[in-house]
C-alpha cells in the first residue's frame, strides 16, 4: 500500500495529479492542469499538437530531451506561421502568389528547373553566392539601362 500511494504525484507547478508507475512517463495525466498550464503561458503551439508527442513519449519512441524538443519545434513553427500572416496581412497585397502557383508555361524561354532549384536554398546552405543577370523589368516593362 505504501508503494502505490507513493506513486501518486501532484505537480507543484501545475497542480496536476499523475500516476507514476516505474516507467518514464506517467500512465494518467490530468490533462486540464497541464493545458490550462499551457495556455496561461500562451504556448498554444504545444497545446494543439501535445496529444501526438505524448502519445510518442508513452510508447517509448521519445526521451524526456526530445519530447519537449518537439514540443518547442510545434510552438515555434506556430508563432513563425503567425508571424508571417500577420506580415502578409499587414503588407495588403492585392493577391498572394507562390512559385508553386507560377504559370511556366506562358513563358517557355523561363529556366523552370533551374528557378525551382534556386528557390529551393541550396546554395544558400552550401555557402555559395548567386548573381542574376538580365534586363531590368518594372511593371512588366522592360527598361533598358
Amino acid at each position: 500500500m505504501a508503494r502505490e500511494a507513493a506513486q501518486w504525484r501532484t505537480s507543484t507547478v501545475t497542480g496536476a495529479v499523475a500516476y507514476q508507475p516505474d516507467t518514464l512517463w506517467p500512465a494518467v495525466i490530468a490533462d486540464n492542469g497541464l493545458r490550462e498550464a499551457l495556455r496561461t503561458l500562451k504556448l498554444s503551439g504545444m497545446l494543439e499538437t501535445l496529444d501526438a508527442p505524448l502519445a510518442q513519449a508513452r510508447g517509448g519512441e521519445l526521451g524526456h530531451l526530445e519530447f519537449l524538443q518537439v514540443l518547442c519545434g510545434d510552438e515555434i513553427a506556430r508563432r513563425d506561421q503567425a508571424v508571417f500572416t500577420r506580415r502578409l496581412r499587414r503588407a495588403r497585397f492585392d493577391e498572394q502568389v507562390t512559385l508553386e502557383g507560377f504559370d511556366f508555361a506562358a513563358n517557355p524561354k523561363l529556366p523552370a528547373a533551374q528557378i525551382r532549384d534556386l528557390a529551393a536554398l541550396r546554395w544558400l546552405h552550401a555557402g555559395e553566392s548567386v548573381i542574376l543577370t538580365g534586363p531590368v523589368v518594372i511593371s512588366g516593362l522592360i527598361v533598358k539601362s
